[in-house]
């Protein structure tokens, strides 16, 4: 019997990997779905925001789950039969516990992701400079700015404009 086709795939990584430009090459392809950090935040109000939801339209927790998860599918997904997404530490545990109240009685956390998301690959991806990789980190948190485009302009800001400064024990 022939291995089942992926469908699905988890870019499972850090802050400062890569990732963004990773996850942008897959979804100028055309094919490998649209993935982003689609449960970034770990609190399931900033996800019901992200996808303009609100829990007064359900019934149970479950059910808000299921429409947040289909609608991360859909976005994921966009017009392509892959299911894409970046996946970070920070955001992991609180998935983890969100997807087994999804699927409750599954026997592993890989069955729960495959009930989510069908046939799933996993794609570990590291920075081989990580003390650049550290320093890159810092910068962000310290400035806001995570993100710019290939010309130089802003592409992700997370925080007001301030300065950035060496700061060993952070790095």
């Amino acid at each position: 019997m022939p291995k089942q086709a992926k469908r699905s795939y988890i870019i499972c990584t850090s802050p400062r990997s890569g990732s963004t430009m990773l996850c942008e090459m897959l979804r100028a392809t055309g094919v490998a779905g649209r993935p982003a950090s689609l449960f970034h935040t770990p609190a399931l109000a900033a996800w019901l925001e992200a996808y303009d939801l609100r829990a007064s339209d359900y019934g149970s927790v479950r059910e808000t789950l299921k429409a947040v998860f289909a609608a991360a599918l859909a976005e994921g997904t966009g017009d392509t039969e892959t299911f894409g997404l970046r996946l970070q530490r920070g955001s992991f545990d609180f998935f983890m516990e969100q997807i087994h109240t999804l699927h409750p009685g599954q026997p592993s956390d890989l069955a729960c992701i495959e009930a989510a998301f069908g046939p799933t690959v996993f794609i570990h991806l590291s920075r081989g400079d990580t003390l650049g990789q550290a320093i890159s980190c810092l910068r962000a948190e310290q400035t806001g700015l995570w993100h710019r485009r290939a010309d130089g302009t802003e592409l992700e800001r997370q925080d007001p404009k301030r300065q950035d400064g060496y700061d060993r024990a952070a790095i």
